[in-house]
């Protein structure tokens, strides 16, 4: 993902690419945030005028938060911005108005590299490469270790039907790994199907 939008409503809207059509409104209190410090391209020749957006963004307050290599974000059940680090090996929970960090960590650091992070009801589902780890976002606690024999560089997922179905991208192997929900609890999901796609690396859904 490259940009959020989060507006006054706590509605959000986000972009895995930017668009190449602009509609430029102005929206009070509302809050953009790019990750990685990608910005439009303003050299593209099917690009609307942008000078009066890019006048606004760089006359804006802009804040830097030291989270490296991010990789996800969106808002959870507490209003905290989450993302994970595939540097430092941690997740991080930032306060939305000014992205300084929560002081309370989330966890201790991962044994592996974190490769992406989703959220469904009260759950923060973290992405390694062989499998996905269900946290707890209230108490912070491992709540399941979901696997796949097809999991193979897990890196971006999706929850349909009212959480009942999970899908989930494997990017090293070119598959969409379906899971259903299970069990009593909400972020208890069992494998249930894999489909290869025909084109390599699928990353976003």
């Amino acid at each position: 993902m490259l940009l959020l939008i989060v507006f006054p409503n706590n509605t959000c809207q986000f972009f895995n690419t930017f668009p190449l059509i602009y509609k430029i409104q102005l929206t009070l209190q509302a809050h953009l945030y790019f990750l990685q410090g990608f910005f439009p391209n303003t050299s593209q020749s099917c690009f609307s005028d942008t000078s009066c957006l890019l006048n606004r963004f760089n006359a804006s307050n802009k804040i830097y938060t030291p989270v490296s290599d991010s990789r996800s974000l969106f808002i959870d059940n507490h209003g905290f911005l989450v993302t994970v680090s595939e540097n430092t090996l941690t997740p991080a929970r930032l306060y939305a108005g000014n992205l300084s960090l929560v002081s309370n960590p989330l966890c201790e650091p991962f044994k592996d590299v974190p490769y992406g992070v989703a959220f469904y009801n009260e759950t923060y589902y973290v992405e390694f490469s062989n499998y996905i780890l269900a946290i707890g976002s209230n108490n912070l606690t491992i709540l399941q270790n979901i696997t796949a024999s097809y999991l193979n560089g897990a890196r971006y997922m999706i929850f349909s039907s009212n959480g009942e179905l999970m899908i989930a991208t494997s990017m090293s192997n070119s598959y969409l790994l379906f899971f259903n929900q299970t069990g009593n609890r909400s972020s208890n999901y069992s494998f249930i199907k894999s489909q290869l796609v025909n084109y390599s690396n699928p990353y976003g859904l």
